[in-house]
């Protein structure tokens, strides 16, 4: 593939864009963030004041469909809104950073990642599971899960500390990153409210409330954050801005909660015990995932320059972002799976199908225009500072999507028959090869062999999912739902080939057009599937 700046813009506009932050008085920049700031709290006060209620267990017909596409669709649009905030707030610190100071950001937010799982501790899936099949049981739930929660967020900040105490005497990091660090692991303690009072929305199907507030988060992220960088508060800055994000977050989601899903319980100690029982395999599978995606950085940073960790990480930022989509669908069809999953196999397959038809699409379409365009999306966020590096490990690392999209679903489908000991099994083989390969591949070929070894992760995690879902006799249907999507691709990438010197956004549109025409005529996602969803989604009967 030919490395260029596909945007074919003169120099002088390459040249502005790049010095806009010395250009532009910084007093404008303090006026866009506290506008996007107050904008955010003013929403965040509607959404905090609203009656929020749980909806009726329908597992069929076009009202279950109806729920489905507003708990799947409605994320999924939030989603998209606030990433494109984040994105274009990355473009602007990413210039003013540059590589090596966001290096350091990115290995800070780095460690607080493996942090997240602990502190969690499988307890917000096992919450919405739980509270989906015992709606009655949500207060005693919920005030165990909270208080575990939160004494778990205290515990980890002292142990971050400690960390990167020990990596600034290793001369790794300077003393500013401590102190981000350090922010960070204090904003697990609302993240963690926050994520339970979602996971408990989720257990009442209403994602769509939880998604508007997401909005809301990112427009405030994107407004202080903004103020932030503009006083020259730098990378702490971002890690101040999380915090108070978190915080503000946290209060809007447990003050639309209903009284009797928070009221006061008495506390259960034979239950706390067997909460923490059934989900630490939960917990284990997520902390193995998060080794499985971050453990690349750690290396990076100890065994290479930092300023690729900050390549890695510009490429990270759309990745990440692809690689939450899927719970937008996952998530919204999590309590239904719970439900079914004990009494009606060949419903939960059905609804498995379903699902992955749809991601796969997403995934292939994703993959393939994230790889061409690697130059363009890297230019976009960080500039030519990012290139070529970024762009590079974009193109390789994108290529995890099909088989992540795969993975995510699947491993839902096996929470919800209560196999989750057997998940963290398959976690810990695909984490032990990502960890042997990044330690003994990445100091010799840096990035490029830290983003190969997470695509192939995915596929050795893939492996032993096969096996545990046809014990119980569920099947993977890879094959038979995704050659049709690859076929589409195929397509999509011989049109941007021959429109390869054209200026992107053409190219990309024509590209994308074939796509989506071969997906229809492939018969990708099933015409007849799409015409129901669609009716449902109308409010059309059956």
């Amino acid at each position: 593939m030919r490395w260029r700046s596909v945007f074919p813009l003169p120099r002088r506009a390459i040249d502005m864009a790049h010095s806009m932050t010395e250009q532009v008085p910084a007093f404008i920049f303090h006026s866009i963030g506290a506008t996007l700031a107050l904008l955010a709290l003013i929403m965040f006060w509607r959404l905090a004041g609203r009656a929020v209620t749980a909806e009726t267990a329908i597992h069929a017909g076009p009202a279950f469909l109806r729920r489905i596409a507003r708990n799947a669709l409605v994320p999924l649009l939030a989603m998209v809104i606030a990433r494109g905030l984040m994105w274009a707030f990355a473009a602007y610190y990413l210039r003013v950073l540059g590589e090596e100071n966001y290096g350091y950001y990115a290995h800070a937010v780095n460690l607080i990642g493996f942090f997240g799982p602990l502190t969690d501790f499988g307890l917000g899936v096992l919450l919405t599971r739980e509270v989906s099949r015992r709606p009655d049981a949500a207060a005693v739930y919920f005030a165990i899960v909270q208080r575990v929660r939160m004494l778990l967020s205290v515990a980890a900040i002292p142990v971050v500390l400690l960390i990167m105490a020990g990596i600034w005497y290793a001369d790794v990091v300077p003393a500013n990153a401590i102190l981000t660090a350090g922010l960070l692991a204090v904003a697990l303690i609302p993240a963690n409210a926050a994520g339970t009072a979602s996971s408990l929305f989720a257990a009442r199907e209403r994602m769509d409330y939880t998604a508007l507030v997401q909005i809301a988060t990112a427009l405030f992220t994107v407004g202080l954050g903004t103020v932030a960088i503009a006083l020259g508060w730098g990378y702490v800055g971002l890690a101040v801005t999380a915090f108070i994000a978190n915080v503000v977050t946290a209060f809007v989601l447990l003050r639309a909660l209903p009284r009797e899903a928070t009221g006061r319980a008495p506390w259960d100690g034979q239950l706390a015990r067997t909460l923490m029982l059934a989900s630490l395999p939960l917990m284990l599978n997520a902390l193995l995932n998060v080794i499985f995606f971050r453990i690349d950085i750690q290396v990076l940073a100890m065994a290479r320059d930092i300023s690729e960790v900050g390549f890695y990480g510009a490429a990270y930022k759309y990745v990440e972002a692809f690689a939450l989509l899927p719970s937008a669908l996952v998530l919204a069809l999590f309590p239904a799976l719970s439900r079914i999953a004990p009494t009606d196999r060949a419903a939960l397959q059905g609804i498995f199908n379903k699902a992955l038809q749809f991601m796969l699409v997403l995934a292939v379409g994703g993959a393939v225009c994230f790889s061409w365009y690697a130059t363009s999306f890297i230019w976009l966020i960080g500039g030519e500072k990012f290139l070529p590096h970024g762009a590079t490990a974009l193109a390789i690392l994108i290529w995890f999507l099909p088989l992540s999209y795969v993975n995510a679903i699947t491993q839902y489908v096996l929470i919800a028959l209560d196999q989750q000991k057997w998940i963290a099994i398959a976690f810990a083989l695909a984490t032990a090869f990502n960890l042997i390969t990044n330690i003994i591949f990445v100091p010799q070929y840096g990035y490029a062999a830290a983003a190969v070894t997470t695509v192939l992760s995915e596929l050795v995690l893939l492996a032993p999912f096969f096996v545990i879902a046809r014990r119980w006799e569920v099947t993977i249907p890879v094959l038979r739902t995704g050659w049709r999507p690859l076929l589409a691709g195929a397509g999509m990438f011989v049109v941007a080939w021959f429109t390869r010197e054209l200026p992107a956004l053409p190219s990309m549109a024509l590209a994308g057009l074939i796509y989506l025409s071969l997906v229809i005529v492939l018969g990708a996602l099933p015409r007849e599937d799409v015409a129901r969803f669609w009716h449902a989604l109308r409010g059309g009967q059956d």
